[in-house]
């Protein structure tokens, strides 16, 4: 009867594997040097997904959305990819294929942007701009990310995010977006004119057509390569 191995060498074989397992999981990480129409959750899986479209319309820089809580039962990375889908009304996916733009969508609203995701989305858009959208609960990602965002952003959409006015007047002043605007509901009526009172700079918010979630979708595509407010406000 032969002697059973010994149990540090069967550790030892599982220890080499997972050290395996989790450098071929980091070897992929990053910013991806090829891209396709599917959603990609593995470029930066700790931060977000990313969708790049069919085609990419000229000079349209990458958009950013810091997403809001998450309302349903589905778990990361999934809960992300269903922004992507009319499964729970967003629909990002026909916003990045009728604008030509690629989308990043982040899987928590508090979520702390790395600077490196920042640099890959304008590389894979070939601008030194980019375009971010805050929804609802992603004002604290706005607030958190204010000095990643600063002076990079072509056009700051708020969408009806105004839970923390004087905090978010504070960080849409700092990152200094050369176009903002936005929409909200009634239920945010008051935190709204709160912001503008707290605000520097001017940011075209307009009532939502179709609700908290169902507008998102329908302003996206309305405003992508817009010029709305940005300047300073005029006394």
């Amino acid at each position: 009867m032969k002697a059973p191995r010994p149990r540090i060498f069967h550790c030892a074989l599982i220890g080499v594997a997972y050290a395996f397992s989790v450098a071929a999981v980091e070897s992929k990480a990053g910013c991806p040097k090829n891209t396709s129409s599917s959603i990609d959750c593995s470029s930066f899986p700790k931060v977000g997904c990313l969708y790049f479209p069919g085609y990419l319309k000229s000079k349209q820089p990458s958009l950013l959305y810091i997403r809001g809580l998450i309302q349903s039962k589905a778990k990361i990375p999934q809960s992300t990819k269903n922004l992507f889908d009319s499964s729970e009304g967003y629909n990002l996916k026909r916003v990045a294929e009728s604008n030509g733009q690629i989308i990043f969508a982040t899987h928590k609203s508090e979520v702390s942007i790395p600077s490196e995701v920042i640099q890959c989305l304008k590389k894979l858009s070939s601008t030194s701009d980019l375009d971010v959208a805050s929804h609802s609960n992603g004002v604290l990602g706005i607030i958190k990310n204010q000095s990643v965002l600063k002076n990079g952003v072509r056009n700051l959409y708020l969408l009806d995010n105004f839970y923390v006015p004087e905090g978010m007047a504070t960080a849409v002043d700092k990152i200094k977006a050369k176009n903002c605007s936005g929409f909200y509901t009634s239920h945010n009526s008051a935190r709204l004119r709160k912001f503008q009172k707290s605000l520097a700079l001017d940011c075209d918010i307009s009532k939502a057509t179709k609700g908290h979630v169902g507008s998102v979708a329908p302003f996206l595509l309305e405003r992508s390569g817009s010029s709305a407010g940005g300047s300073k406000k005029s006394h």
